[in-house]
């Protein structure tokens, strides 16, 4: 079992000098001193899907990721390097992923009716995905997803 990868072994190189913290609500999950990276089993993701098709209220047809820049999901692409800061829509969505009824947000279908219209803003926000490139979606889903 190796604990904790790469980002592990930064955050415990730096720990003498106090440059950098685990933080926040995933740092300690699931007892308070178990960092996020030696957490036992998966994570949970809230994947967006479109589908361009007319005829997709069925749920058939071809639905496409919506792939945010620094927030995993079901591809193989790895979140985007953030430096410094970290992205607040990112965030939130992993956040409002461990919430027990996640569809209770009140800014999560704010931003799910931006992707009916395309936006600068909104798409600045997203990775390269073919969702994001065929247009403004008929329909959208959201599912959540144990990335174990």
């Amino acid at each position: 079992h190796q604990s904790g990868g790469l980002s592990m072994k930064l955050f415990t190189a730096l720990q003498p000098w106090r440059m950098a913290n685990v933080y926040g609500p995933q740092s300690q999950l699931p007892g308070p001193q178990t960092p996020l990276a030696d957490r036992k089993g998966g994570r949970d993701e809230l994947i967006v899907e479109g589908n361009p098709d007319e005829n997709c209220a069925s749920g058939e047809g071809h639905w496409l990721e919506y792939e945010f820049r620094y927030k995993p999901g079901l591809g193989n692409r790895p979140p985007g390097f953030a430096g410094l800061h970290i992205p607040r829509l990112d965030w939130q969505m992993s956040l409002q992923a461990l919430q027990p009824d996640w569809r209770t947000a009140s800014w999560f279908p704010a931003v799910l009716r931006k992707l009916f219209i395309p936006s600068g803003v909104l798409q600045a926000m997203m990775a390269p995905s073919a969702a994001a490139h065929q247009g403004p979606p008929q329909c959208l889903r959201v599912n959540k997803y144990d990335m174990a």
